[in-house]
């Protein structure tokens, strides 16, 4: 595994330096064994699976790109696969060939250098030239029989034409002002798994703690008709989250659950279950969302916000209404049985912490929502559905929100359709802090005004074609002026230097070609979990013996924490380190919880994560059999 691998490419405020591969793509069932790797030269791996290192080759052959390979041959197997990518600019490929081996038919399309690479486990490897002009797909297939695996260089034939500035972003509008931060809590976590749960509760005397089923330690409450129980919490914040797995049981009962209770006893929000229906009502208003199968279980959420006077409803994990009107300040959730026997188990309630500083989809930033530079074009694009439209953008433009001082985050989906750039940069009142560029079906990212070409992270991938809808989020902190990128939830990088200085009061946009741009939203933190730990017992790692260094084993440390934690509603934690580890088994009712200044890095020793079914199938499906979680 390879991490953070980048190679610089010019300054930013240019077009970044053409790449030479793009589009790599490792074999069917290799992925991590064969990569896209920069600066070909001595002492540079050419297995993945061996230390076999390069001793000597001609200094012409030095800064090439290079694809490093599997050598099965030191596995003691035959499988040397075919590699295959595109070329961005006019290059020559030099397939390198273990000297000692037959040479295979089809590198008669290949010219023989006469050049030889040597490797520190005493081979030579026969250099074979071919060039390819731009934009060329290039396959180079597999061997097999006796010898190692080939590995393979790719050299520009010319260093290309200096690259141009790419111009200025229109700078945000900074009469939104600064935004307001806010304080956000768990207030209860409760999984009912113990005999006292229910102390701090007021209930009827119908309500017990009963199993749920054959295991003694998985439980739930039960409220009998006529029955409640309710939690009292001071000091609620105003915008908050009541979630809870109800189960109604009979077809004649009439059930109140996840209700917020005024200070006169009133439902200022609940959702009910009555006469066959599900319904959310407030004290203002009533909307069926669904009809009720008695002796089900349902996931309940009730998202009551009192600043705005409306709530939304989830169930099963589904939004099934929103914006409903409500009115009334919450100082109790509580749940209630008219007629009938009512379940309650994991009840959770927390500030929402899915506030956001901007959330535009495609109609807003379409419809006014960009400051264009001059030439600049968008209109509103019925794609990638007529009913999440996007905003069709080229030339530059910026998209202004209220700003953001120390911690936050943007997120971009966004589509590039050409080869030609396509960059997003955070903005603050002076201009870029940091961008992402989508150059020739490669990524970029600048770090303190360079352009750097990434070719791998945690995890390898060098795959950035255009025409491909790509989710981006920055992360930054003002304060230490650095920022980290992830392109569909792989990092891609961290640490990196913004330019220019201040918050960040907006995301700029330079497409040479067009893009698509379906949303953008941005929030005053790194994640959306906001550090905030649920009201419940603590197991923490490193008590149990973790030690975070990123290189020794804690699977058994982790494992333990995870043990203990279950049927508790505890949070196991992970914070303050990189927390290398194979399988870890998860149990019921507990949370694993990885801060945001921790990272879980899994081995790569397969035999670490023991072989769970489906066990084996064809391609790449039988790593299903494993998992790190």
């Amino acid at each position: 595994m390879n991490r953070f691998i980048y190679k610089s490419a010019g300054v930013s405020k240019n077009l970044p330096d053409c790449p030479t591969i793009s589009r790599f793509v490792s074999p069917w069932d290799t992925s991590g064994w064969y990569s896209v790797l920069p600066n070909f030269t001595a002492g540079k791996r050419i297995y993945s699976n061996a230390q076999t290192a390069v001793l000597s080759c001609p200094k012409k052959y030095y800064g090439a790109d290079y694809i490093m390979t599997f050598n099965s041959n030191a596995e003691g197997f035959d499988d040397k696969q075919e590699v295959d990518f595109f070329v961005e600019c006019d290059a020559s490929i030099d397939v390198c060939l273990d000297a000692s081996a037959p040479l295979p038919e089809w590198i008669g399309g290949f010219t023989d250098t006469g050049d030889t690479v040597i490797t520190s486990n005493g081979r030579n490897y026969r250099i074979f030239e071919k060039d390819y002009d731009e934009g060329a797909h290039v396959h180079i297939p597999g061997l097999s029989g006796d010898g190692d695996h080939f590995f393979v260089l790719a050299r520009p034939k010319d260093d290309g034409a200096p690259s141009e500035e790419t111009g200025a972003l229109p700078l945000p509008d900074v009469s939104l002002g600064s935004y307001a931060g806010r304080e956000y809590k768990s207030y209860v976590y409760e999984t009912f798994n113990r005999e006292n749960a229910l102390d701090g509760f007021s209930r009827s005397e119908s309500v017990s703690i009963v199993k749920k089923g054959d295991d003694e330690r998985d439980m739930a409450v039960e409220i009998g008709g006529r029955g409640f129980i309710e939690k009292r919490i001071d000091n609620m914040g105003k915008r908050v989250v009541c979630s809870a797995v109800v189960k109604p049981t009979e077809n004649a009962g009439a059930y109140c659950v996840c209700a917020f209770v005024g200070e006169n006893d009133e439902h200022v929000a609940a959702v009910f279950f009555d006469n066959g229906e599900i319904k959310v009502a407030t004290t203002v208003a009533a909307v069926k969302i669904a009809d009720v199968k008695y002796g089900d279980e349902y996931t309940v959420k009730l998202i009551y916000d009192s600043a705005n006077g409306q709530c939304d409803a989830w169930l099963n994990s589904r939004l099934a209404a929103k914006g409903v009107a409500a009115k009334g300040t919450a100082v109790a959730v509580g749940f209630y049985s008219t007629e009938g026997v009512l379940y309650v188990d994991d009840l959770k309630v927390y500030d929402d912490t899915e506030v956001f500083v901007c959330d535009a989809g495609g109609d807003e930033i379409a419809n006014g929502g960009l400051t264009l530079a001059d030439g600049a074009v968008v209109c509103r694009a019925p794609y990638p559905f007529e009913a999440r439209p996007s905003a069709k953008l080229s030339g530059r433009a910026t998209y202004s929100a209220p700003k953001i001082t120390g911690k936050g985050a943007y997120e971009v989906k966004i589509k590039p359709s050409g080869r030609e750039l396509c960059k997003i940069a955070l903005m603050s009142e002076d201009g870029e802090r940091g961008a992402v560029a989508f150059f020739k079906n490669s990524l970029y990212v600048s770090d303190g005004g360079e352009w750097k070409q990434v070719y791998a992270g945690l995890v390898d991938w060098c795959y950035y074609p255009s025409g491909n809808w790509f989710y981006i989020k920055f992360t930054f902190d003002t304060d230490k002026n650095t920022f980290g990128v992830w392109v569909d939830g792989a990092c891609r990088a961290v640490g990196f230097e913004m330019s220019s200085v201040g918050g960040i009061c907006g995301v700029g946009f330079d497409a040479k070609g067009d893009a698509y741009i379906e949303r953008i939203r941005a929030y005053d933190d790194t994640d959306l979990c906001r550090g905030v730990i649920p009201n419940a017992p603590v197991f923490d790692v490193r008590s149990y013996g973790a030690v975070g260094d990123g290189v020794t084993l804690d699977t058994e440390a982790i494992q333990k924490a995870v043990n203990d934690a279950a049927y508790t509603g505890g949070t196991v934690l992970l914070s303050g380190g990189t927390f290398f580890s194979g399988e870890i088994k998860l149990r019921s009712d507990m949370t694993f919880f990885v801060a945001p200044d921790a990272t879980v890095l899994g081995t790569q020793d397969h035999s670490k994560y023991p072989l769970r079914e489906p066990k084996t199938s064809l391609c790449a499906h039988r790593q299903l059999g494993r998992g790190l979680l």
